[in-house]
């Protein structure tokens, strides 16, 4: 439990005990409510004497006298000479005493007093955070770096003690500000997320020990620093796609909505505060909902900005790169690939073999190794031999919204023939060599006029 410092109303009123102590009179505390009852015993005559008056010191007239009418209908008879005030008011603090009836208040010859202390609440306490905004359900909240003041207000007789303290869970509470007055206040500024948590305006009267707590929890918030991002899988099941749509980096998490035109597909779920419950959100969407070319937004919303953030992604039917022929040596090894220039979602590639037989799809073994991602399909065939691998061969790229296939055909040479492609090579190059230094002769200045001159 926090303590907090005596009140200077506290201090006061123990001051002026010591001075009446030390001046020779005795003098009772008696502490009473504002808007209740109080009763003063009188012990300056002998128990069962009615005939006193009652004086308030300062005052020249009794507040309350058997010989002076009742003024004050608030001041009454108690037991034993006692004096009973109802529905007390700050006016009544003071000190008072009681005296033999019709004796005159002698200042040389103090009576003993009773010194009335009046007190109310704490009461009617409300805080404040300024400038900053509040969910629906009573949490505040501010941007990131913003500046924050905190005030704490109370109704409360006299001054009471008053703290801000700051609380989060697993760390020590850490006091902000403390005053002895009715209103509190501090500033922080440029608020960091750690600052988020609750803070507590705590309030104490020290003179009727009652305390009041006001607990208010705050958070910072920070919106995405980047976009949301969009994409597109196809289901395990085939024959469904699912829409992806993430933004991450903020805080809290938005909510998404996906959206084909006007139609919603789907709304992420949010909170009681109106908050996402986390930074991605897919719908499933269904073939036969689906077609190349259509497009699909996914709009995020984030508590910190007025307008969502929106990205898109447009379905397509898988469409490959042509790449007609590939030639491998005998012997030795050749890749084939398979290019996707467009397709949404990803597509699932198979390469298939046909040899005057069934297609049949090929597995990875040590003869074929696969590599793929999402937009390409690498075939490497180890060792080839014309027998069993020379043919054509067929990539196939599927997605929901369709199947396209590529037939790539492979030649698989001899040393023998690569030699002889060699040779022939060889030729041409020395028969183009040839040729053109014939035609650089031919169109030779020097040479042609000695041709016409002859």
């Amino acid at each position: 439990m926090l303590e907090l410092a005596p009140t200077r109303g506290v201090l006061a009123a123990l001051a002026l005990l010591l001075c009446d102590l030390a001046a020779g009179s005795k003098v009772d505390i008696i502490v009473g409510e504002v808007g209740g009852n109080v009763t003063l015993p009188c012990r300056n005559v002998s128990l069962g004497t009615d005939k006193v008056d009652w004086f308030k010191i300062g005052n020249d007239h009794p507040v309350l006298s058997v010989s002076w009418p009742r003024w004050n209908v608030r001041f009454e008879w108690g037991n034993q000479s006692s004096l009973q005030i109802k529905e007390l008011r700050l006016e009544d603090e003071g000190n008072y005493t009681c005296v033999l009836a019709n004796k005159v208040l002698d200042s040389a010859n103090p009576q003993p007093q009773i010194q009335l202390l009046l007190t109310f609440g704490p009461r009617n306490t409300t805080v404040s955070l300024s400038p900053s905004r509040i969910l629906p359900n009573g949490t505040f909240y501010a941007p990131m770096n913003s500046i924050i003041q905190f005030a704490c207000a109370t109704n409360s007789y006299p001054d009471p003690s008053m703290a801000w303290v700051f609380s989060q869970l697993g760390s020590p509470p850490e006091t902000f500000a403390s005053a002895n007055n009715t209103f509190l206040n501090f500033t922080l500024l440029q608020i960091p997320p750690s600052y988020q948590g609750n803070y507590s305006c705590f309030v104490r009267n020290w003179l009727s020990l009652k305390t009041q707590k006001l607990t208010v929890e705050f958070l910072v918030y920070a919106p995405p620093k980047s976009p949301p991002k969009c994409w597109a899988e196809t289901s395990q099941a085939g024959f469904l796609v699912d829409l992806y749509c993430a933004w991450n980096g903020g805080y809290p998490h938005p909510v998404f909505q996906w959206r084909d035109g006007e139609k919603v597909l789907g709304q992420s779920e949010s909170s009681t505060a109106g908050l996402g419950s986390m930074d991605q959100f897919a719908v499933t969407v269904n073939r036969s909902h689906l077609q190349s070319g259509k497009q699909f937004e996914c709009r995020g919303f984030h508590i910190l900005q007025q307008e969502p953030q929106t990205c898109t992604i447009r379905t397509t039917v898988p469409t490959l790169e042509p790449h007609p022929m590939e030639v491998c040596v005998s012997g030795g090894n050749v890749t084939l690939v398979c290019l996707t220039t467009s397709t949404n979602p990803p597509a699932n590639f198979t390469w298939l073999k046909n040899l005057n037989q069934p297609r049949l799809e090929i597995q990875p073994n040590e003869k074929y190794e696969i590599t793929q991602n999402a937009t390409s399909s690498l075939l490497t065939i180890h060792n080839c031999s014309h027998d069993i691998d020379e043919g054509y061969y067929v990539c196939r790229a599927e997605n929901p919204l369709g199947i396209r296939e590529l037939d790539v055909w492979l030649a698989v040479h001899g040393h023998r023939n690569i030699v002889g492609i060699v040779t022939a090579l060889v030729i041409l190059f020395i028969f183009a060599i040839g040729s053109i230094t014939i035609l650089i002769l031919y169109c030779n200045p020097e040479f042609c006029q000695k041709v016409h001159s002859r």
